[in-house]
């Protein structure tokens, strides 16, 4: 079942980069999104890519510093993300033209989705946000974004993460238990699609779409990406703007 039920809306998908990114990176992604979308007809959609803390063109140093700071930011301080108000700029226009966002991050680009969407929920509670994260750490996710969150990861031996990077991080907090007592929730904060990817290689691997980076039934790590946004993450029905 989609995210996103059938609609005549217009969806405004916006891709949003890490850390140290080449330009193109997810380039391949938007434009696969894209013409799945278009061939299944329907709602407007309007794409972009996003780079928050900058492309591989601005310091190493710096962008880790800016992603950093917003990886530590609690639910409460999330105005001051670094990455969440880059990307409220470039939504914010569309905002009060009847857009609806979907918000598809890669690595710490997944965690300035997250900011950007309870940004704009902050700004209009009416506003339909998705966001879908890949190969991201874990941020706590505020309660009224976790049925709007997805989070992808490339799946390691029992069910654990063999990326590193999803590694990071915590949805964990403290809830009253029993007798009132405080217990740990290691999922209290987690979003309510959590993924398993079955790809080939590593953290930077997961929108590769050429050999060595595919199965034994010849599928690719872009098409396993796809597969899942088709099945549990996006609209069914749009067309190109």
């Amino acid at each position: 079942m989609s995210l996103l039920k059938p609609s005549t809306e217009k969806t405004a998908l916006f891709l949003i980069a890490g850390v140290a990114t080449s330009p193109d990176f997810m380039e391949v992604l938007r434009e696969a999104l894209v013409r799945h979308l278009h061939q299944s007809g329907g709602a407007r959609i309007s794409s972009k890519l996003l780079f928050p803390y900058g492309d591989w063109g601005r310091s190493v140093l710096h962008q880790l510093r800016d992603a950093r700071h917003d990886m530590k930011l609690p639910i409460m301080e999330r105005r001051r993300s670094i990455g969440g108000q880059f990307i409220m700029k470039e939504a914010e226009p569309l905002l009060d033209d009847g857009w609806r966002f979907v918000f598809i991050g890669h690595s710490a680009g997944g965690n300035a989705a997250v900011h950007a969407a309870q940004l704009l929920k902050q700004r209009e509670p009416r506003v339909e946000c998705r966001i879908v994260q890949i190969g991201s750490p874990k941020c706590p996710i505020p309660a009224e974004l976790q049925a709007s969150v997805s989070f992808l990861f490339a799946e390691g031996k029992r069910g654990r993460s063999k990326d590193p990077i999803c590694r990071l991080g915590s949805w964990g907090g403290w809830e009253r238990g029993r007798y009132g007592l405080p217990v740990w929730n290691r999922h209290l904060y987690a979003p309510s699609r959590i993924i398993p990817l079955q790809t080939i290689g590593g953290h930077a691997d997961y929108f590769r779409n050429h050999p060595p980076f595919m199965d034994a039934l010849g599928r690719s790590n872009l098409e396993a990406v796809i597969g899942a946004f088709c099945q549990r993450c996006l609209p069914e029905s749009v067309s190109d703007d």
